[in-house]
């Protein structure tokens, strides 16, 4: 958590006037989620990231990215709950 404050604020103090910054951030998520995708083809999370990202559109587009990750974690939170369900209580 330290890395990540000291990484922030460093990164502020270099990088705070360069055009463009912001989309690196949601460049980054594209390229991850596309590696994730040629590595374990699933296409309901598939569906679910551009779900995600459609609603973070339409409800808040000032905030589209922090809100399509909020709900595409919930969707996957639901989905592994539902999935737990399911198959019953687990073994030990």
């Amino acid at each position: 958590m330290t890395g990540a404050l000291v990484g922030g604020l460093v990164g502020q103090s270099l990088l705070g006037d360069v055009e463009g910054l912001g989309f690196v951030l949601t460049a980054l998520f594209v390229v991850l989620t596309m590696d994730a995708f040629r590595d374990r083809p699933d296409r309901c999370t598939l569906a679910a990231a551009v779900g995600s990202a459609v609603v973070a559109v339409l409800v808040a587009p000032a905030s589209m990215l922090l809100v399509a990750m909020s709900v595409f974690t919930a969707s996957l939170a639901a989905r592994h709950h539902l999935s737990r369900r399911g198959r019953g209580p687990a073994r030990a």
